[in-house]
């Protein structure tokens, strides 16, 4: 199992049209219900990032900078070049037939994590001063989820909806381009850049389920009503490791309670994507068996 922890980095461009509003002006005056994006700091001297879109909730609304103004303003999620990098997974970025972005690490990366997909393909490309160092393509029809010959010929085509990615011979500064494609609309949900640390082999039988934020309402007459909402991936694992590594993987863990990172929990020689999870750790035991052997269960709720 390898624990990728998120590193920033610089968005150089991307192909997706940042949205369909124009961006606030300190000195413009608003309706409710307009709707603005935001890009920089109140003074103008600082990108902030991810551009989000706010919608007017007074009117006269004038010199109220949205991201401090909850009164006369509702945060309304990133922009659509920004959904696939606002931290939250059922947000997509959308764009017909490519998404091509370009980001700039600001510091070393090993891999790349992507969620949330509506897509049929996925090339990464690495520049190191202009000298390219990684080239891959992936196809991301799941030919191994064909059960028989009438799903092969009749069934619909299934893809990967998550993917994680090592590349090697990632330094400070490197120039990543990520290619999305799909005939049609190709969507991301959520990109990660980051390092990978692992924290030891996981255990046959972990434990896969979902939180579900759906509601059901029932009126006066009695007739219940299911509304679909997002749900939340959770898992519950078991890991074996050297017992030598035992106080560095506490460590490991305690620097990131609190913090959403990726879970990777395939073994080398398997791509369930059921087991990779962008979240947050819930809690974690570390049971010292032996002199050569301890355990580790990690409970890990994912973010919506």
């Amino acid at each position: 199992m390898k624990l990728i922890i998120p590193q920033t980095f610089t968005l150089d461009s991307s192909t997706v049209t940042e949205a369909a509003y124009s961006e606030w002006v300190v000195g413009s005056t608003y309706a409710t219900g307009n709707k603005v994006y935001v890009t920089l700091s109140e003074d103008t001297a600082t990108e902030v990032t991810p551009h989000k879109i706010y919608e007017s909730l007074a009117d006269a609304n004038t010199g109220n900078y949205p991201p401090d103004d909850s009164t006369n303003w509702l945060d309304s999620g990133a922009t659509n070049r920004w959904a696939m990098f606002d931290n939250y997974v059922s947000s997509q970025t959308e764009n017909a037939s490519s998404i091509v972005v370009v980001l700039t690490p600001d510091d070393r990366v090993d891999t790349l994590a992507l969620f949330n997909l509506d897509a049929t393909g996925i090339t990464v490309v690495c520049k190191a001063n202009t000298v390219e160092v990684f080239n891959e393509t992936y196809d991301l029809e799941r030919s191994d989820a064909i059960g028989n010959l009438f799903d092969y010929f009749f069934g619909p085509f299934e893809f990967l909806t998550e993917l994680t990615i090592p590349v090697s011979g990632l330094y400070p500064l490197l120039e990543i381009t990520l290619t999305i494609t799909k005939a049609g609309t190709a969507k991301c949900g959520h990109c990660v850049a980051g390092l990978s640390q692992t924290l030891g082999n996981t255990k046959y039988s972990p434990k896969i389920s979902i939180a579900d934020y759906s509601t059901k309402s029932t009126n006066t007459f009695g007739e219940t009503y299911l509304n679909q909402k997002a749900y939340a991936k959770t898992i519950d694992i078991g890991l074996t490791l050297k017992t030598s590594a035992l106080d560095g993987v506490a460590k490991k863990l305690s620097a990131v309670r609190s913090t959403p990172c990726v879970w990777e929990s395939n073994n080398p020689g398997t791509e369930y994507t059921s087991l990779i999870v962008y979240g947050f750790l819930k809690e974690f035991d570390l049971l010292l068996q032996n002199l050569n052997i301890s355990e580790c269960n990690l409970s890990i709720e994912g973010l919506i």
